[in-house]
């Protein structure tokens, strides 16, 4: 914790409170995805209640995994075009 505000008085910067993933979310025009996945990507990241709570059939669902599955390709196919897109500016400088 020192070094870190050793970095932020060394660089003049003014600390801040953590990220609101909703703020977030606005800002980089993403409030749709983020009303449409958050809560089910909040119950697989904090899963005790869910699974404790629920039947094995509600855990461990097909429809779920897919979801997993189409969301985690479309996250990879967005992160490939920003680093192509990147690399072309770079290579354009």
């Amino acid at each position: 914790m020192d070094y870190i505000k050793e970095v932020i008085k060394t660089n003049g910067l003014t600390p801040s409170k953590k990220w609101n993933v909703s703020n977030l979310a606005d800002r980089t025009n993403n409030k749709l995805e983020y009303n449409a996945f958050f809560k089910l990507y909040s119950k697989y990241v904090h899963p005790s209640s869910w699974i404790v709570n629920s039947y094995d059939h509600e855990t461990d669902n097909p429809v779920f995994k897919n979801i997993f599955l189409l969301q985690g390709q479309h996250y990879a196919s967005c992160i490939t075009n920003l680093i192509s897109k990147h690399i072309g500016e770079q290579n354009m400088t």
